[in-house]
Protein backbone atom coordinates (compact mmCIF):
# COMPACT_ATOMS: atom_id res chain seq x y z
CA UNK A 1 0.00 0.00 0.00
CA UNK A 2 1.24 3.50 -0.80
CA UNK A 3 -0.29 6.76 0.41
CA UNK A 4 -1.33 9.15 -2.34
CA UNK A 5 -2.94 11.96 -0.36
CA UNK A 6 -3.50 12.32 3.36
CA UNK A 7 -5.71 14.92 5.01
CA UNK A 8 -7.18 15.13 8.54
CA UNK A 9 -10.62 14.07 7.28
CA UNK A 10 -9.72 11.63 4.50
CA UNK A 11 -6.87 9.53 3.13
CA UNK A 12 -6.25 8.18 -0.36
CA UNK A 13 -4.00 5.18 -0.97
CA UNK A 14 -3.04 2.87 -3.82
CA UNK A 15 -3.49 -0.80 -2.96
CA UNK A 16 -3.43 -4.14 -4.76
CA UNK A 17 -6.57 -6.24 -4.45
CA UNK A 18 -7.06 -9.50 -6.30
CA UNK A 19 -3.93 -8.70 -8.30
CA UNK A 20 -5.23 -5.35 -9.61
CA UNK A 21 -4.32 -1.81 -8.49
CA UNK A 22 -7.14 -0.10 -6.61
CA UNK A 23 -7.39 3.45 -5.28
CA UNK A 24 -9.03 3.49 -1.85
CA UNK A 25 -10.43 6.71 -0.45
CA UNK A 26 -11.19 6.57 3.27
CA UNK A 27 -13.49 9.11 4.88
CA UNK A 28 -12.73 9.53 8.60
CA UNK A 29 -13.35 13.00 9.95
CA UNK A 30 -11.58 13.42 13.34
CA UNK A 31 -14.49 15.40 14.79
CA UNK A 32 -17.05 12.89 16.16
CA UNK A 33 -19.97 15.11 15.17
CA UNK A 34 -18.73 15.75 11.63
CA UNK A 35 -17.73 12.08 11.31
CA UNK A 36 -21.46 11.30 11.15
CA UNK A 37 -21.41 12.79 7.66
CA UNK A 38 -18.62 10.50 6.37
CA UNK A 39 -21.22 8.18 4.87
CA UNK A 40 -22.99 11.11 3.18
CA UNK A 41 -19.73 12.39 1.69
CA UNK A 42 -18.73 8.94 0.45
CA UNK A 43 -22.14 8.28 -1.12
CA UNK A 44 -22.18 11.72 -2.71
CA UNK A 45 -18.88 11.02 -4.44
CA UNK A 46 -19.96 7.53 -5.46
CA UNK A 47 -23.13 8.93 -7.02
CA UNK A 48 -21.27 11.73 -8.85
CA UNK A 49 -18.74 9.27 -10.28
CA UNK A 50 -21.51 6.99 -11.51
CA UNK A 51 -23.42 9.85 -13.16
CA UNK A 52 -20.33 11.34 -14.78
CA UNK A 53 -19.33 7.91 -16.11
CA UNK A 54 -22.84 7.46 -17.49
CA UNK A 55 -22.45 10.81 -19.28
CA UNK A 56 -19.20 9.45 -20.78
CA UNK A 57 -16.79 11.67 -18.85
CA UNK A 58 -13.32 10.31 -17.94
CA UNK A 59 -13.59 9.39 -14.25
CA UNK A 60 -12.32 6.34 -12.34
CA UNK A 61 -14.71 3.38 -12.28
CA UNK A 62 -16.29 2.72 -8.88
CA UNK A 63 -15.68 -0.82 -7.61
CA UNK A 64 -17.14 -0.76 -4.12
CA UNK A 65 -18.38 1.43 -1.28
CA UNK A 66 -18.25 -0.14 2.15
CA UNK A 67 -18.08 0.65 5.86
CA UNK A 68 -15.10 -0.56 7.88
CA UNK A 69 -13.87 -0.10 11.41
CA UNK A 70 -11.73 2.82 10.19
CA UNK A 71 -14.61 4.56 8.41
CA UNK A 72 -16.21 4.51 4.97
CA UNK A 73 -14.15 3.34 2.01
CA UNK A 74 -14.74 4.18 -1.64
CA UNK A 75 -12.75 1.86 -3.92
CA UNK A 76 -12.10 2.75 -7.57
CA UNK A 77 -10.09 1.19 -10.37
CA UNK A 78 -6.68 2.86 -10.64
CA UNK A 79 -5.88 4.94 -13.72
CA UNK A 80 -2.81 3.34 -15.28
CA UNK A 81 0.39 5.38 -15.20
CA UNK A 82 -1.44 8.43 -13.86
CA UNK A 83 0.15 11.57 -12.50
CA UNK A 84 -1.66 14.67 -11.36
CA UNK A 85 -1.60 17.71 -13.60
CA UNK A 86 0.03 19.57 -10.70
CA UNK A 87 2.95 17.12 -10.72
CA UNK A 88 3.35 17.50 -14.48
CA UNK A 89 3.31 21.30 -14.28
CA UNK A 90 6.04 21.16 -11.63
CA UNK A 91 8.30 18.75 -13.54
CA UNK A 92 10.50 19.18 -16.58
CA UNK A 93 9.17 16.08 -18.33
CA UNK A 94 6.27 16.66 -20.76
CA UNK A 95 3.19 14.40 -20.67
CA UNK A 96 2.81 11.58 -23.17
CA UNK A 97 1.95 13.09 -26.53
CA UNK A 98 3.22 16.52 -25.51
CA UNK A 99 1.66 19.56 -23.88
CA UNK A 100 -0.20 20.74 -26.99
CA UNK A 101 -2.31 17.58 -27.12
CA UNK A 102 -2.99 17.60 -23.38
CA UNK A 103 -3.98 21.29 -23.29
CA UNK A 104 -6.33 20.74 -26.23
CA UNK A 105 -7.95 17.78 -24.44
CA UNK A 106 -8.31 19.80 -21.24
CA UNK A 107 -10.00 22.66 -23.10
CA UNK A 108 -12.36 20.22 -24.80
CA UNK A 109 -13.13 18.47 -21.50
CA UNK A 110 -14.05 21.73 -19.78
CA UNK A 111 -16.33 22.68 -22.69
CA UNK A 112 -18.05 19.28 -22.58
CA UNK A 113 -18.67 19.62 -18.84
CA UNK A 114 -20.17 23.06 -19.33
CA UNK A 115 -22.30 21.98 -22.29
CA UNK A 116 -23.67 19.07 -20.23
CA UNK A 117 -24.47 21.34 -17.30
CA UNK A 118 -21.82 19.85 -14.98
CA UNK A 119 -19.67 21.78 -12.53
CA UNK A 120 -16.78 19.95 -10.87
CA UNK A 121 -16.86 22.11 -7.74
CA UNK A 122 -13.15 21.88 -6.92
CA UNK A 123 -11.35 21.87 -10.25
CA UNK A 124 -7.62 22.44 -9.87
CA UNK A 125 -4.43 20.71 -11.15
CA UNK A 126 -4.38 18.35 -8.18
CA UNK A 127 -7.81 16.98 -9.13
CA UNK A 128 -6.91 16.17 -12.72
CA UNK A 129 -5.04 12.95 -13.50
CA UNK A 130 -3.13 12.44 -16.73
CA UNK A 131 -2.72 8.81 -17.78
CA UNK A 132 0.14 7.12 -19.61
CA UNK A 133 -1.37 8.13 -22.96
CA UNK A 134 -1.69 11.81 -22.07
CA UNK A 135 -5.45 11.71 -21.49
CA UNK A 136 -7.01 13.72 -18.62
CA UNK A 137 -9.25 12.21 -15.93
CA UNK A 138 -11.35 13.95 -13.27
CA UNK A 139 -11.06 12.91 -9.63
CA UNK A 140 -12.32 14.12 -6.23
CA UNK A 141 -15.79 14.86 -7.60
CA UNK A 142 -17.56 14.95 -4.24
CA UNK A 143 -18.77 18.51 -4.94
CA UNK A 144 -19.68 17.91 -8.58
CA UNK A 145 -23.22 18.93 -9.45
CA UNK A 146 -25.45 19.97 -12.29
CA UNK A 147 -25.99 23.71 -12.59
CA UNK A 148 -28.26 26.00 -14.58
CA UNK A 149 -26.75 27.58 -17.72
CA UNK A 150 -24.79 30.69 -16.81
CA UNK A 151 -22.52 32.47 -19.30
CA UNK A 152 -20.65 34.42 -16.61
CA UNK A 153 -19.97 31.22 -14.63
CA UNK A 154 -18.63 29.47 -17.75
CA UNK A 155 -16.17 32.28 -18.41
CA UNK A 156 -15.16 32.37 -14.75
CA UNK A 157 -14.29 28.65 -14.89
CA UNK A 158 -12.04 29.28 -17.87
CA UNK A 159 -10.39 32.15 -15.99
CA UNK A 160 -9.82 29.89 -12.98
CA UNK A 161 -8.20 27.20 -15.14
CA UNK A 162 -6.07 29.76 -16.97
CA UNK A 163 -4.92 31.31 -13.69
CA UNK A 164 -3.71 27.96 -12.36
CA UNK A 165 -1.34 27.24 -15.24
CA UNK A 166 -0.49 30.62 -16.75
CA UNK A 167 2.88 30.97 -14.99
CA UNK A 168 4.09 27.51 -15.93
CA UNK A 169 2.86 27.33 -19.51
CA UNK A 170 3.99 29.51 -22.44
CA UNK A 171 1.54 31.68 -24.35
CA UNK A 172 1.38 29.19 -27.23
CA UNK A 173 -0.05 26.47 -24.98
CA UNK A 174 -2.43 28.80 -23.17
CA UNK A 175 -3.81 29.80 -26.58
CA UNK A 176 -4.20 26.10 -27.48
CA UNK A 177 -6.35 25.51 -24.39
CA UNK A 178 -8.55 28.50 -25.19
CA UNK A 179 -9.06 27.56 -28.84
CA UNK A 180 -9.93 23.96 -27.95
CA UNK A 181 -12.45 25.15 -25.36
CA UNK A 182 -14.11 27.49 -27.86
CA UNK A 183 -14.22 24.86 -30.59
CA UNK A 184 -15.88 22.28 -28.34
CA UNK A 185 -18.58 24.63 -27.01
CA UNK A 186 -21.94 24.42 -28.79
CA UNK A 187 -22.58 27.56 -30.82
CA UNK A 188 -25.34 28.75 -28.49
CA UNK A 189 -22.97 28.71 -25.49
CA UNK A 190 -20.07 30.61 -27.03
CA UNK A 191 -19.29 33.98 -25.46
CA UNK A 192 -20.17 37.21 -27.19
CA UNK A 193 -16.51 38.25 -27.37
CA UNK A 194 -14.45 36.58 -30.09
CA UNK A 195 -10.87 36.16 -31.20
CA UNK A 196 -8.11 38.21 -29.65
CA UNK A 197 -10.64 40.41 -27.85
CA UNK A 198 -11.75 37.36 -25.88
CA UNK A 199 -8.17 36.14 -25.41
CA UNK A 200 -7.12 39.49 -23.99
CA UNK A 201 -10.07 39.66 -21.59
CA UNK A 202 -9.52 36.14 -20.27
CA UNK A 203 -5.77 36.54 -19.94
CA UNK A 204 -6.07 39.78 -18.02
CA UNK A 205 -8.66 38.32 -15.65
CA UNK A 206 -6.51 35.21 -15.18
CA UNK A 207 -3.56 37.36 -14.15
CA UNK A 208 -5.65 39.20 -11.58
CA UNK A 209 -7.12 35.92 -10.31
CA UNK A 210 -3.64 34.43 -9.91
CA UNK A 211 -2.47 37.46 -7.89
CA UNK A 212 -5.52 37.10 -5.66
CA UNK A 213 -5.04 33.35 -5.16
CA UNK A 214 -1.36 33.74 -4.24
CA UNK A 215 -2.08 36.53 -1.78
CA UNK A 216 -4.86 34.59 -0.07
CA UNK A 217 -2.79 31.41 0.08
CA UNK A 218 0.24 32.95 1.79
CA UNK A 219 -1.10 31.80 5.15
CA UNK A 220 0.03 28.30 4.21
CA UNK A 221 3.62 29.43 4.74
CA UNK A 222 2.97 30.05 8.45
CA UNK A 223 1.10 26.88 9.38
CA UNK A 224 1.48 23.15 8.90
CA UNK A 225 0.46 22.76 5.27
CA UNK A 226 1.54 21.53 1.86
CA UNK A 227 4.23 24.23 1.90
CA UNK A 228 5.89 23.98 5.32
CA UNK A 229 5.97 21.80 8.39
CA UNK A 230 6.67 22.64 12.02
CA UNK A 231 9.87 21.35 13.60
CA UNK A 232 9.90 21.70 17.38
CA UNK A 233 7.08 22.77 19.67
CA UNK A 234 5.72 25.92 21.22
CA UNK A 235 7.30 29.30 20.67
CA UNK A 236 10.60 27.63 19.84
CA UNK A 237 9.07 25.97 16.81
CA UNK A 238 10.68 26.36 13.40
CA UNK A 239 9.01 26.37 10.01
CA UNK A 240 10.76 24.21 7.42
CA UNK A 241 9.85 23.95 3.75
CA UNK A 242 8.38 20.50 3.20
CA UNK A 243 10.82 19.33 0.53
CA UNK A 244 13.84 20.02 2.76
CA UNK A 245 15.43 17.67 5.30
CA UNK A 246 15.40 18.66 9.03
CA UNK A 247 19.20 18.38 9.11
CA UNK A 248 19.39 21.58 7.09
CA UNK A 249 18.34 23.59 10.17
CA UNK A 250 21.60 22.80 11.97
CA UNK A 251 23.84 23.22 8.95
CA UNK A 252 22.74 25.82 6.41
CA UNK A 253 24.47 25.13 3.07
CA UNK A 254 26.81 27.66 1.54
CA UNK A 255 25.08 30.05 -0.81
CA UNK A 256 21.88 30.31 1.22
CA UNK A 257 20.80 33.79 2.27
CA UNK A 258 20.49 33.96 6.08
CA UNK A 259 18.87 36.91 7.83
CA UNK A 260 18.78 37.73 11.56
CA UNK A 261 16.59 40.34 13.20
CA UNK A 262 13.18 41.16 14.58
CA UNK A 263 10.50 38.50 14.25
CA UNK A 264 8.03 40.77 12.46
CA UNK A 265 10.62 41.99 9.95
CA UNK A 266 11.70 38.46 9.14
CA UNK A 267 8.10 37.33 8.90
CA UNK A 268 7.48 40.02 6.30
CA UNK A 269 10.58 38.98 4.34
CA UNK A 270 9.52 35.30 4.59
CA UNK A 271 6.06 36.03 3.21
CA UNK A 272 7.41 38.36 0.53
CA UNK A 273 9.79 35.69 -0.73
CA UNK A 274 7.01 33.08 -0.51
CA UNK A 275 4.76 35.26 -2.63
CA UNK A 276 7.33 35.55 -5.40
CA UNK A 277 8.16 31.84 -5.20
CA UNK A 278 4.46 31.01 -5.62
CA UNK A 279 4.49 33.10 -8.80
CA UNK A 280 7.38 31.01 -10.14
CA UNK A 281 9.86 33.89 -10.17
CA UNK A 282 13.63 33.67 -9.78
CA UNK A 283 13.73 34.42 -6.07
CA UNK A 284 15.62 33.28 -2.99
CA UNK A 285 13.00 30.75 -1.85
CA UNK A 286 11.92 30.45 1.81
CA UNK A 287 13.69 27.51 3.42
CA UNK A 288 13.72 27.91 7.23
CA UNK A 289 11.98 30.40 9.51
CA UNK A 290 12.83 30.41 13.22
CA UNK A 291 10.68 33.11 14.84
CA UNK A 292 12.63 32.90 18.11
CA UNK A 293 11.34 33.27 21.63
CA UNK A 294 13.18 36.31 22.95
CA UNK A 295 11.65 39.64 23.89
CA UNK A 296 10.15 41.41 20.87
CA UNK A 297 11.25 38.53 18.71
CA UNK A 298 15.00 39.01 19.08
CA UNK A 299 16.95 35.92 18.15
CA UNK A 300 14.75 35.20 15.15
CA UNK A 301 16.36 34.13 11.87
CA UNK A 302 15.38 32.91 8.44
CA UNK A 303 17.19 31.14 5.61
CA UNK A 304 16.42 31.42 1.91
CA UNK A 305 17.57 29.09 -0.86
CA UNK A 306 18.90 30.58 -4.13
CA UNK A 307 16.74 29.65 -7.14
CA UNK A 308 17.68 26.64 -9.25
CA UNK A 309 16.87 28.62 -12.42
CA UNK A 310 17.94 32.25 -11.93
CA UNK A 311 17.43 34.90 -14.59
CA UNK A 312 20.17 35.42 -17.17
CA UNK A 313 19.68 39.17 -17.25
CA UNK A 314 17.95 41.98 -15.40
CA UNK A 315 15.65 42.44 -18.39
CA UNK A 316 14.53 38.80 -18.18
CA UNK A 317 13.74 39.15 -14.49
CA UNK A 318 11.80 42.38 -14.94
CA UNK A 319 9.90 40.87 -17.87
CA UNK A 320 8.86 37.93 -15.70
CA UNK A 321 7.65 40.32 -13.00
CA UNK A 322 5.64 42.26 -15.56
CA UNK A 323 4.07 39.08 -16.89
CA UNK A 324 2.84 38.30 -13.36
CA UNK A 325 1.34 41.77 -13.04
CA UNK A 326 3.95 42.86 -10.47
CA UNK A 327 6.60 45.57 -10.39
CA UNK A 328 9.36 46.54 -7.98
CA UNK A 329 8.47 49.45 -5.73
CA UNK A 330 12.14 50.04 -5.05
CA UNK A 331 15.23 48.63 -6.77
CA UNK A 332 17.31 45.77 -5.47
CA UNK A 333 18.41 42.58 -7.21
CA UNK A 334 20.91 39.90 -6.23
CA UNK A 335 23.64 38.72 -8.57
CA UNK A 336 25.73 35.57 -8.26
CA UNK A 337 27.95 33.89 -10.83
CA UNK A 338 26.69 36.15 -13.58
CA UNK A 339 22.96 35.48 -13.04
CA UNK A 340 20.25 37.43 -11.26
CA UNK A 341 17.53 36.70 -8.74
CA UNK A 342 15.32 38.50 -6.25
CA UNK A 343 16.57 38.53 -2.65
CA UNK A 344 14.06 38.23 0.20
CA UNK A 345 11.73 41.22 -0.09
CA UNK A 346 8.79 42.40 1.95
CA UNK A 347 5.35 42.32 0.29
CA UNK A 348 5.24 46.12 0.43
CA UNK A 349 8.22 46.25 -1.95
CA UNK A 350 5.95 45.23 -4.83
CA UNK A 351 3.10 46.99 -6.53
CA UNK A 352 0.40 45.19 -8.48
CA UNK A 353 -0.32 46.51 -11.94
CA UNK A 354 -3.91 46.47 -13.13
CA UNK A 355 -3.96 44.87 -16.59
CA UNK A 356 -7.53 46.08 -17.09
CA UNK A 357 -6.17 49.57 -17.65
CA UNK A 358 -3.62 48.45 -20.26
CA UNK A 359 -4.04 49.42 -23.89
CA UNK A 360 -3.69 46.83 -26.69
CA UNK A 361 -0.03 46.05 -27.15
CA UNK A 362 0.94 47.71 -23.86
CA UNK A 363 2.45 45.86 -20.87
CA UNK A 364 -0.22 43.74 -19.23
CA UNK A 365 -2.15 42.87 -22.39
CA UNK A 366 -0.14 39.67 -23.04
CA UNK A 367 0.88 40.33 -26.66
CA UNK A 368 2.52 36.89 -26.83
CA UNK A 369 -0.75 35.08 -26.13
CA UNK A 370 -2.70 37.40 -28.43
CA UNK A 371 -0.23 36.81 -31.24
CA UNK A 372 -0.39 33.03 -30.76
CA UNK A 373 -4.18 33.09 -30.69
CA UNK A 374 -4.41 35.29 -33.77
CA UNK A 375 -1.96 33.14 -35.76
CA UNK A 376 -3.73 29.83 -35.19
CA UNK A 377 -5.26 28.37 -38.37
CA UNK A 378 -8.86 29.53 -38.69
CA UNK A 379 -10.13 26.04 -39.42
CA UNK A 380 -8.85 24.62 -36.13
CA UNK A 381 -11.62 26.10 -34.04
CA UNK A 382 -14.13 26.72 -36.78
CA UNK A 383 -13.99 30.36 -35.69
CA UNK A 384 -12.59 33.59 -36.95
CA UNK A 385 -9.70 34.52 -34.66
CA UNK A 386 -10.75 38.15 -34.94
CA UNK A 387 -8.73 41.26 -35.48
CA UNK A 388 -6.34 42.36 -32.75
CA UNK A 389 -8.05 44.85 -30.46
Amino acid sequence: MSALNTRPFRAVSLEVRDGAPVVVKRFHHPNPILARFDRTRARREQRALAELERDRFPVPRVLELRETGAGWELCCAAVQGARTLRELLSSDAPPAGGWEGLLARLGELLARLQAAGWEHGDLHPGNVLVDEHGRPWLIDVQRARRVAPDAARRLDQVVECAAMGRERLPARLRARFLVAWLAALPEGLRPALVGTTLARALEERARLRRIERVRVGLGRWLRDSSRVRAVGVGRAGIWLRRDLAPELIDRIPAGFVVLHGERDELRAAWLGAARLAEHGLAVARPAVFAPGSGRRGRGAWAAFQPPSAPARSIAELLEALEDRGLALHRPGLARADGVYFLPPREPEDFVESDPRSAQPGAPGSSPALLSCFHSLPRGEAGLEPGAPG
